[in-house]
C-alpha cells in the first residue's frame, strides 16, 4: 500500500515529475490491518458517523490537476485537502486519471479521479481515505462492474470521458461466449448494438452502423485494406483474447478504414506473479448427427509468470472443427466457412516492467486455418427465399490455407519531459491460397491456384502532455505501409498470371486530441491529417494486354468534437461529431476484369463519413443503461458491387449515403445470484442514385434486433448463462432480386453456457442453437445471393475440461 503523504515527500525530494521516490513509499502492516476493519463509505462518499469527515468533504477546494497517472493525481489532491489516501500501487499505477480544474469538494474530486480506475474509496477517519477494488455493495449483493477503461482515443480513458458509444466485452464474457461458439463475430453481435455480424461465411458483413468497421488486434489493422477479403477475424483463438473494445462511431484519431467505428481485439498479457500452467481439452458435436467426422477436437496449453522485472506468456491451441450439419441433418457447405478445417493459433508475450512508469513489451501471434484433405464442399442449387444451398463436393478438392502473423513491440514511459510516451512498431501479414475461377476479361476465365498476400508494417507514436488549467493534450503520428499482391497459377497454361497489379500504399498522419474540463462538463476535440501515397506496378496479362502503373497521391483532414455532461456521479449526457475515412480498395479498382489498363483510369477520392451522436448513460451499483441516437452522412461511399456474382469482379460504387438509428443497452443485478441484460438496435438509411433517393440495401442496415442474457449463479462454484437473439425480419424491397435487397425472416435463437469449478479443475459446457432451429443468418438472406443462402448449424454441444496449477 502507498499513502499520498509518502508521495508528496518523494515529490519534494525529486521534483513534481520524479518517479523513483513515490514508487518506493510504503506503509506498515498494522495500518493496513486497521484499514481493513473500517466500514464501507456510503455512496455519497462521506464517513457515516464522523462529523469531522462530513465537514471536510463539504468544504470546497481549488484544483488544477492535469491528466496523469492516478498516484500522482491523488498526491495533488492530498496536498490541497490534507487527506491521507491509501491504495495499492500495483493496480492504481496502471490508471490514467482525467484532468481536474475548478472548485470541488474532496468527494467530488475523488469521484472524478477514480472514475473508471477499478477502485472505489471510503473514509477511514477524519483525514484518511482508502481506495479498494470497485465492487459496489448494496444490501449484501455484489456487482461486477467490469472494465470501463478503453483505448478508443489512442490512450487509456474511462468510458465516462468519451463523448460516444463504446461496448467493452470483458474477459469473463469472452470466456462465456467462446464456450458457446468460437466465432468472434458472434460474440460481438450479441454484445454490441449496430454490428451486423456477417453472412455466415468468413467474408462480408463486418459493418458497424451500416459502414465499414476497422478491425484491429492490439491496435494493429487486421483486414486487408487494399483488397478487402473480409477475413479480419481469422487472426487469433478466442482463448488468447483479454477483451474486445467496440467503438460504435467514426474515430478520427485511429485513421482510415473505420467509417462506422473500430473493433479492437486486445490479446492477453501475463497476470500471474508465480508460474501458472493452464491445460484445456474439449470437443464439440451435434446430438442429431453423431458421425465421427462431425466431432471437433480441441486442445489448449499456456504458461505464464513473472521473474523479477520480466513477465512472460506462451500459449497455443489446436482445433479440428469437423463437419457441420444444419437442423434438418444436412451438411453445411464449408467452402467459405471454418468447418472441416484444422486451426492452429499461437501467442507469445514478453514484457520488461522495471517499475510502474516504464515497460517494453513484445507480442507475437500466429494463426493458421486449413481445410482438411478431401471432402471439401461448396454451396450449390440454392434459390433465394425458397431453397437453401446443398453441400456439393468440389470438382478439384484443394487445401486452402489461410495464415496470419502479427508482431507488435511497444515501449511506454510515464514521464518523459513531463509527458507520457507510448511508441510501437508492428508487422502484420496474411497469406491465402485457394482454388479459384477468375475473370480476366468479359469472356475469358482462368482457373487455378489463387495466391494473395496482404502485408503492413508501421509505427505509432502517442504522447500525452498535461497542460495548465487541467487541460490534457494527446498528440502523435502514424506511418503505415500496406502491400497487396495477387497471382494465379493457371491450370491450363501452367503460367503464373497477374490478376491485378501489385499495390503499395504508404500512409503518413499526424493528430492531436485536447480534453478541456470545466465544471461538470468535459469538452474534447481533435484534428487528424493523413496523406496517402499509392503505387501501382506494371503488369502484362496472359492475353497480351497490359496495365500501365504509376502513382496516385492524395490527403485528407478529419475533425472530431464532443461534450460530456456529468449530471450526477452515475449519470452522464454526451454528444459528439466525428469523421471517418475510407478508400476505394486500390487492389480491386485496378482489376483486369473491369477493363482498366492504366493508373489514370482509377479514381481513389477518399470517402469521408460525418458521424453525429447524442446519448445518455447511467452506471449505478446494481444496474447500468445507455440510450443513443446517431446519424451518419457521406457524399461518397467506398463500396464495391459484384453484378451477377462473377467471381473476382468488383466495381467501385461511389454514391451519397445517409444512415440513422437508435441503440440501447441495459444490465441489471436483480439479486446476488440473478443478472439480466441486453441490447436493442434499429437502423435505416438512404442513398442517391443518379439523382434519385432510394432506401439503402438491407445487407447494410439492420431494421431491428434484440439480444440479451439471463445469468444465474446458484452456488459459488457454478455459473450459468442463457442467451437469446431475436429479429422480426424485414422485407424492405418486396419482390426485388437485386444484390443486397433480400427479405430477412423472423429469427429467434437460444444459447446456453455453464461452468462448474472444483479443486480438480473446471468443467465447461456450451450449447449453441439450443432449440435446434433451422435458419439462415439475416446477413446472408439480405444479400439476395445464392452464394450466401445456406443454413447454419443446428444444435451444437461443446464440452471442455480446464486445469490450472
Amino acid at each position: 500500500m502507498r499513502t499520498t503523504g509518502d508521495i508528496q515527500a518523494a515529490i519534494k525530494r525529486e521534483g513534481a515529475t520524479g518517479r523513483a521516490g513515490w514508487l518506493s513509499a510504503t506503509v506498515s502492516a498494522l495500518a493496513l490491518a486497521l484499514i481493513q476493519t473500517q466500514p464501507v463509505l456510503a455512496q455519497e462518499g462521506a464517513a457515516q458517523d464522523d462529523p469531522a469527515a462530513v465537514a471536510q468533504v463539504e468544504q470546497t477546494y481549488s484544483f488544477d490537476i492535469s491528466s496523469q497517472p492516478l498516484p500522482r493525481a491523488l498526491a495533488e489532491v492530498s496536498a490541497v485537502t490534507g487527506l491521507q489516501i491509501l491504495y495499492s500501487e500495483a493496480a492504481a499505477g496502471e490508471h490514467i486519471a482525467p484532468a481536474l480544474s475548478g472548485s470541488f469538494t474532496a468527494r467530488q474530486a475523488l469521484d472524478r479521479l477514480v472514475a473508471g480506475s477499478g477502485f472505489q474509496y471510503r473514509y477511514t477517519g477524519a483525514n484518511a481515505v482508502t481506495l479498494e477494488p470497485d465492487v459496489a455493495q448494496d444490501d449484501g449483493g455484489l456487482r461486477r462492474l467490469g472494465p470501463v477503461t478503453v483505448t478508443a482515443t489512442r490512450v487509456e480513458r474511462p468510458v465516462s470521458a468519451i463523448p460516444g458509444s463504446v461496448t467493452v466485452i470483458d474477459a469473463d464474457e469472452v470466456e462465456v461466449q467462446r464456450q458457446i461458439s468460437p466465432s468472434i463475430q458472434r460474440m460481438i453481435r450479441r454484445a454490441a448494438p449496430g454490428f451486423q455480424g456477417g453472412t455466415g461465411t468468413q467474408t462480408g458483413g463486418n459493418t458497424l452502423r451500416g459502414r465499414s468497421a476497422l478491425v484491429l488486434q492490439d491496435g494493429v489493422p487486421q483486414q486487408p485494406q487494399l483488397r478487402t477479403s473480409g477475413r479480419a477475424w481469422s487472426s487469433t483463438d478466442p482463448r488468447h483474447i483479454e477483451r474486445i473494445e467496440v467503438v460504435r462511431t467514426a474515430n478520427a484519431a485511429l485513421g482510415f478504414g473505420g467509417a462506422g467505428g473500430s473493433i479492437n481485439i486486445i490479446t492477453r498479457r501475463p497476470t500471474s506473479e508465480e508460474p501458472l500452467v493452464t491445460f484445456e481439452v474439449g470437443t464439440a458435436f451435434q446430438p442429431h448427427e453423431l458421425e465421427f467426422d462431425a466431432f471437433s477436437k480441441e486442445a489448449y496449453a499456456a504458461i505464464e509468470g513473472r521473474e523479477g522485472a520480466f513477465d512472460y506468456l506462451f500459449s497455443g491451441s489446436f482445433r479440428d472443427t469437423g463437419n457441420a450439419f444444419d437442423a434438418d441433418g444436412d451438411r453445411v457447405p464449408d467452402a467459405e466457412t471454418e468447418f472441416g478445417s484444422d486451426i492452429y493459433s499461437f501467442q507469445g508475450v514478453l514484457g520488461w516492467r522495471p517499475d510502474s512508469g516504464r515497460s517494453l513489451e513484445l507480442k507475437l501471434n500466429y494463426f493458421r486455418e486449413q481445410h482438411q484433405d478431401g471432402g471439401r464442399t461448396e454451396g450449390a442449387n440454392a434459390i433465394v427465399g425458397e431453397r437453401k444451398a446443398d453441400a456439393v463436393p468440389e470438382e478439384l478438392p484443394f487445401q486452402d490455407p489461410w495464415q496470419s502473423f502479427n508482431a507488435l513491440l511497444t515501449y511506454e514511459e510515464s514521464d518523459v519531459l513531463g509527458s507520457d510516451l507510448s511508441v510501437s512498431g508492428f508487422f502484420q501479414r496474411s497469406d491465402n491460397e485457394r482454388l479459384a475461377e477468375f475473370q480476366v476479361d468479359p469472356v475469358t476465365f482462368v482457373r487455378g491456384e489463387d495466391k494473395r498476400i496482404d502485408q503492413r508494417i508501421g509505427t505509432r507514436l502517442n504522447i500525452e502532455t498535461p497542460l495548465p488549467f487541467g487541460l490534457a493534450l494527446v498528440w502523435g503520428g502514424d506511418f503505415v505501409s500496406n502491400f497487396n499482391s495477387e497471382l494465379i497459377d493457371d491450370d491450363i497454361s501452367g503460367r503464373e498470371l497477374g490478376a491485378r497489379p501489385d499495390v503499395t500504399q504508404n500512409n503518413l498522419a499526424g493528430f492531436f486530441q485536447l480534453d478541456i474540463p470545466f465544471g461538470d462538463f468535459l469538452l474534447t476535440g481533435g484534428v487528424r491529417h493523413e496523406r496517402f501515397f499509392v503505387d501501382f506496378d506494371d503488369v502484362v496479362y496472359e492475353d497480351g494486354r497490359s496495365f500501365s502503373g504509376g502513382n496516385i497521391n492524395y490527403d485528407e483532414t478529419l475533425f472530431n468534437v464532443g461534450l460530456v455532461y456529468y449530471v450526477t456521479n452515475s449519470a452522464e449526457l454526451f454528444a459528439g461529431f466525428s469523421q471517418g475515412l475510407d478508400v476505394s480498395e486500390p487492389g480491386r479498382a485496378s482489376s483486369q476484369g473491369l477493363g482498366v489498363d492504366s493508373v489514370d483510369q482509377i479514381e481513389l477520392a477518399p470517402a469521408v463519413t460525418d458521424s453525429y451522436e447524442v446519448g445518455a448513460r447511467y452506471l449505478g451499483a446494481r444496474w447500468d443503461a445507455s440510450l443513443t441516437g446517431f446519424f451518419t452522412d457521406s457524399e461518397l461511399s467506398s463500396r464495391t458491387i459484384n453484378p451477377g456474382g462473377v467471381l473476382g469482379l468488383a466495381i467501385p460504387l461511389r454514391q451519397p449515403e445517409r444512415i440513422w438509428g437508435v441503440e440501447a443497452t441495459l444490465n441489471v443485478d436483480v439479486t446476488e445470484q440473478w443478472r439480466v441484460g441486453g441490447i436493442a438496435a434499429y437502423q435505416d438509411g438512404e442513398r442517391e442514385v443518379d439523382g434519385d433517393t432510394r432506401e439503402l440495401q438491407s445487407n447494410l442496415v439492420q431494421p431491428f434486433r434484440l439480444a440479451g442474457y439471463l445469468e444465474y449463479d446458484p452456488f459459488p462454484w457454478l455459473s450459468t448463462e442463457l442467451n437469446f437473439e431475436y429479429t422480426p425480419g424485414s422485407d424492405r424491397f418486396p419482390g426485388s432480386t437485386a444484390f443486397g435487397e433480400g427479405e430477412t425472416t423472423e429469427l429467434f435463437l437460444l444459447d446456453f453456457a455453464a461452468t462448474a469449478r472444483s479443486d480438480y479443475g473446471d468443467f465447461l459446457l456450451g450449447v449453441e442453437n439450443l432449440l435446434n432451429r433451422q435458419y439462415i443468418l439475416p446477413g446472408g438472406e439480405a444479400t439476395n445471393s445464392p452464394r450466401f443462402y445456406f443454413a447454419q448449424p443446428g444444435r451444437t454441444v461443446r464440452l471442455a475440461y480446464r486445469l490450472q496449477f
